[in-house]
């Protein structure tokens, strides 16, 4: 009976963790300006939510998007415009 009861909490255990990984989405990229040079400290946050991240000092970030079909991006840097890109579908964004 006890092996029985440790199946089943594996059981769960991973049946929550699959379920999870549905839910959110990796979406990775590099943030550059205009000459191509990384930027770090860029803002990337999920649109409507207070889902985010930094870039770091090679302008790459990761963030966990709930949708990848109809989720945006901002991006946000002091001294320059704010930029909202759709996330179509994509799981990389430079």
């Amino acid at each position: 009976m006890r092996d029985l009861s440790k199946k089943l909490f594996f059981l769960l255990a991973v049946t929550l963790c699959c379920s999870m990984a549905m839910y959110a989405q990796e979406v990775r990229g590099v943030v550059t300006d205009v000459s191509g040079e990384p930027l770090a400290g860029v803002s990337v946050i999920v649109s409507g939510t207070t889902t985010g991240t930094q870039t770091d000092v090679d302008g790459a970030y990761v963030i966990e998007v709930p949708d990848i079909s109809t989720s945006s991006l901002q991006f946000i840097f002091i001294g320059m415009k704010e930029q909202v890109i759709p996330v179509n579908g994509r799981k990389t964004i430079d």
